[in-house]
């Protein structure tokens, strides 16, 4: 079997699992009965599997049901700020968290809705996260911290927060294992040059573009690409429609999240 036939196959079992997800999940936590959810004052947990399955509804053509459980994500992450509820499914998110993830799943959710790119939203996500970041470095607490990493870069990319965004590819790099052969392996290395074109107000464009031409046409076709990026195979595709692509009509949820599939050419 080859890449492409891999990457095919793989995109069919995502489906057949996401299928199985939202049966199980609706289910499960009564996503769509309000009293149930607010029973529970699981509002987060419910929203969290709700973001889960958003760039996959898209992806699998159900365009009707993203934007079902978009607003049904925004109407319990607003219910949940109003009575005050933290809890995320068995667990009780620590007051930071809850502020971040709420501003953080508003703007994905606003995104998918309404396609707003909400970046005061974002920023003020983004400054939660990194404070975040600094407060567990100074605990010397390190677990799982590389996640945290990637999330704010790509949060900080989207509303033009260089500075973060640098400092976190700086760790990244450090942890990453080196491709020499194909800097789009290399995620960090990658990103940076991305960074490096928009402070210098696109001086490499031609160069940045063929970058993600060679970046789309690899997650299109190339397994190994899609497991490296995974999720966030949809924040590149967001960063390139955002910044790079001159049809800006194109700079909606539905093109950015079917590009990881379908590629841009």
């Amino acid at each position: 079997m080859n890449s492409r036939q891999e990457v095919e196959q793989l995109w069919k079992i995502r489906k057949d699992e996401l299928s199985d997800a939202m049966e199980a999940d609706i289910r499960l936590w009564n996503m769509f009965d309000y009293k149930a959810v607010k029973r529970r004052k699981n509002f987060f947990g419910v929203a969290s599997r709700i973001d889960k399955m958003l760039d996959r509804l898209i992806i699998f053509d159900l365009e009707e049901e993203v934007k079902k459980y978009a607003e049904t994500g925004l109407k319990y992450i607003e219910e949940a700020k109003v009575f005050g509820f933290r809890k995320s499914d068995s667990r009780t998110l620590e007051v930071d968290e809850a502020g971040y993830l709420y501003r953080f799943y508003k703007y994905r959710f606003k995104w998918i809705i309404y396609s707003v790119d909400d970046e005061d939203l974002a920023r003020e996500a983004l400054q939660i996260l990194w404070s975040t970041i600094e407060k567990r470095i100074a605990r010397k607490n390190f677990k799982h911290i590389l996640y945290d990493y990637i999330e704010c870069v790509y949060l900080a990319i989207k509303c033009r927060d260089y500075i973060i965004a640098k400092e976190c590819l700086e760790y990244m790099s450090k942890k990453e294992e080196k491709n020499k052969n194909n800097i789009i392996y290399n995620q960090s290395t990658f990103l940076k040059k991305i960074v490096d074109s928009l402070e210098d107000n696109y001086s490499d464009k031609t160069e940045i573009k063929k970058l993600f031409e060679m970046f789309f046409c690899k997650i299109k076709n190339d397994i190994n690409i899609l497991k490296i990026y995974g999720q966030y195979a949809v924040d590149v595709s967001f960063i390139y429609f955002k910044y790079f692509c001159e049809d800006k009509n194109k700079f909606n949820p539905i093109d950015v999240t079917k590009s990881i599939r379908d590629g841009i050419v």
